[in-house]
């Protein structure tokens, strides 16, 4: 899924040019009504819209907007990128894991998963 504060319209048109539009199985951008995060009410939709639980969801954010909202949600997990948004050093923001490139996803994610498990 993709929960973003930018526009909607903005979002798909940038994910499909970068030809990764269709790996997210939800896709919702900043619309008209919607508060934005940390009001976790555009992630509830994505993950209805999704059928998904929030304890077998990992949210991958950039800032401490984005820890606010997965946490308002009680997301069980979250991993945060640390090249974010964020004038407070990613360590600080209170994520489960940090990473520093999309490359070490998986490993964060199966590290996470043992703890859960």
């Amino acid at each position: 899924m993709r929960c973003t504060n930018k526009p909607d319209g903005i979002t798909r048109d940038l994910l499909q040019a970068l030809g990764v539009g269709k790996a997210f199985g939800s896709i919702l951008g900043n619309t008209a009504g919607l508060p934005k995060k940390p009001d976790p009410t555009g992630i509830h939709r994505v993950l209805a819209g999704l059928n998904a639980e929030p304890t077998a969801t990992v949210m991958v954010g950039d800032s401490a907007t984005d820890v606010q909202a997965a946490r308002a949600v009680g997301l069980a997990v979250i991993v945060l990128v640390s090249y974010g948004y964020t004038a407070t050093p990613a360590h600080a923001l209170g994520a489960d894991a940090v990473i520093d490139t999309l490359h070490e996803l998986p490993a964060a994610l199966a590290l996470l998963a043992g703890r859960r498990g």
